[in-house]
């Protein structure tokens, strides 16, 4: 079964209710339910919140590629989709992080 938390081809992007984009580098389950993500380049945040919380259940939508999670959508983009460029840029220059302490700073908000 397909899931928000599975590996994927391509990136997900949470589209917030008031237009903002943005891609999850990162995705975690929350113990009240929900997720926790971390921005692209979010080891680099000076002067922005890197990290964020969305509260609601997670509910898989028809596709199998998009779902809601509160009253956020989080969808799978497509290859040719312009976030694209920023994921490939991620990737080309993001720092390996040791897992555990990724997985610690999420549970800080949080995560499961």
């Amino acid at each position: 079964m397909n899931t928000i938390f599975n590996k994927r081809k391509n990136p997900l992007v949470a589209m917030i209710p008031d237009g903002f984009k943005s891609l999850l580098a990162e995705v975690f389950p929350r113990e009240e339910g929900g997720i926790v993500f971390f921005d692209t380049f979010w080891q680099d945040a000076i002067g922005r919140h890197p990290i964020h919380v969305i509260e609601g259940e997670i509910t898989t939508l028809p596709d199998g590629k998009s779902w809601k999670v509160g009253d956020v959508l989080v969808v799978e983009i497509d290859a040719d989709d312009p976030m694209m460029q920023e994921w490939n840029r991620w990737i080309a220059v993001k720092e390996e992080w040791p897992r555990d302490r990724i997985e610690d700073i999420a549970i800080e908000y949080g995560a499961l």
